[in-house]
């Protein structure tokens, strides 16, 4: 880093980014999902484009609430929002990687199955039918459509871990830069620390005295550094595109492979 950065240098490069991010997401639009379902079943190609389309409106809503926090200083909730944008990102990154290496080979019905574990993952899906397997409940204690008990059975419900996601995320960044760490993970770790009752939220927040920290640039305000943190975290909306416009094109490779047209 250079001897001229200092806290000014900082603040100056928060802006940039987070404008950088604005006119980002001003070139952005939502897109219209469609549901698939027994009556209307969708090829792996047009599950898998739809999916597409959630997570670019998905992080169009996350940036555009955050932004409003943020720039009113709602350090928990604009936290919050500002790791799920994060999240929502890494999953769409994830799924990208993960049904272009299944794309790669003929088994149509193992593609479909990994397109559907995203778009179909629920982690309380899941723990419910480990709650019916081990005897909790019984579906006559609820009302369940036919093709949700058939569903519920089979253990259909399948959970993509965030976690798995993020690693994913963080090890790109690190091969594409040659970094030893990923500044992904550095914002998503400290995003964290506001997001969970800690030191930093409850201490560094609420008490005046503790809100400045000493670093080998100056003195930053724990506001500005969760300021940056954000910004840094909502700057993902800038490569949201490139993803969802990477899963289009895979979409519509897999939908013309399996249904010749």
């Amino acid at each position: 880093m250079s001897e001229d950065y200092g806290v000014a240098e900082f603040l100056a490069e928060t802006e940039t980014i987070h404008l950088a991010s604005l006119r980002a997401r001003a070139g952005m639009a939502k897109r219209l999902g469609r549901a698939y379902g027994r009556a209307a079943p969708g090829s792996a190609g047009q599950l898998f484009a739809n999916f597409g389309r959630t997570v670019n409106n998905r992080v169009i809503d996350l940036f555009d609430d955050a932004v409003l926090l943020v720039d009113a200083d709602r350090a928990a909730s604009a936290c919050i929002l500002a790791r799920c944008l994060m999240e929502t990102h890494a999953v769409g990154m994830y799924a990208l990687n993960e049904v272009t290496k299944a794309a790669e080979g003929d088994d149509f019905d193992r593609i479909g199955k990994k397109v559907l574990a995203f778009v179909n993952s629920s982690r309380i899906k899941v723990d419910e039918q480990k709650s019916l397997k081990g005897g909790e409940y019984s579906l006559n204690d609820y009302y369940f459509t036919e093709e949700a008990r058939e569903r519920m059975l089979a253990e259909a419900a399948q959970g993509v871990h965030v976690l798995n996601a993020m690693r994913y995320m963080f090890e790109v960044e690190i091969n594409l830069t040659g970094h030893q760490e990923s500044g992904n993970e550095l914002t998503y770790r400290g995003l964290s620390e506001w997001v969970h009752p800690s030191q930093t939220s409850l201490l560094h927040h609420y008490v005046e005295d503790a809100q400045g920290v000493e670093t080998s640039i100056g003195k930053v305000c724990m506001k500005d550094s969760r300021r940056r943190l954000c910004v840094s975290a909502l700057a993902l909306i800038q490569n949201t595109p490139s993803v969802c416009s990477a899963i289009e094109e895979v979409s519509d490779i897999l939908h013309r492979r399996q249904t010749g047209r």
